[in-house]
């Protein structure tokens, strides 16, 4: 296929569809797609597949969430003999609770920081489908904002998901205290 450049734009396409016509003759076969048109489905079918890869990642994300969440309210249930050591000396539930929660500080850091290792190494498998034909610079991209953020929250998430799991752990401590 060629291409063509019409200097009016949109409005001149269909006097110059008539120009091409009278000079090729009726009976050849013509198509004239206006760029915008193309440029409207590449644009739809990108937005399909990055739809696709958020929904992946949300999946992802809530998945990692509960095994993390899981894995620190187990590993902070089995240190409940030395919640009663701490309770014994003084130390109130919600200082107990922020204890814990910082013991956590280095991993959340350490996790982190490995995702945006990975997410570094793994940007030239990105863009994927027709997108990834049309990516003026494939290969390593680093967006200092993006995984400046992506690291700020997953610290977050996972010091606000040790929070939680510290919160639970001393609740069942305190309730096992209580019965007889």
């Amino acid at each position: 296929g060629s291409t063509l450049a019409v200097r009016g734009g949109p409005p001149d396409v269909d006097e110059v569809t008539a120009a091409l016509r009278d000079q090729m003759g009726e009976g050849t076969p013509l198509e004239i797609t206006p760029a915008s048109e193309n440029d409207r489905k590449i644009e739809a079918s990108i937005d399909v597949i990055v739809t696709a890869l958020a929904l992946c990642a949300l999946v992802a994300a809530l998945a990692g969430a509960v095994a993390v969440g899981q894995a620190l309210t187990r590993h902070f249930a089995s240190q409940e003999s030395s919640d009663r050591w701490l309770a014994a000396l003084g130390m109130t539930r919600w200082e107990r609770v922020a204890t814990k929660t910082v013991t956590v500080l280095p991993v959340a850091l350490l996790g982190a920081l490995l995702a945006v290792a990975l997410s570094v190494l793994a940007s030239p498998l990105m863009p994927v489908g027709i997108a990834r034909r049309a990516e003026p610079d494939p290969g390593i991209a680093v967006d200092t904002t993006v995984l400046l953020l992506g690291f700020l929250v997953l610290v977050a998430a996972i010091l606000l998901l040790s929070l939680v799991a510290a919160f639970v752990a001393s609740r069942r401590e305190r309730l096992a205290v209580e019965q007889p």
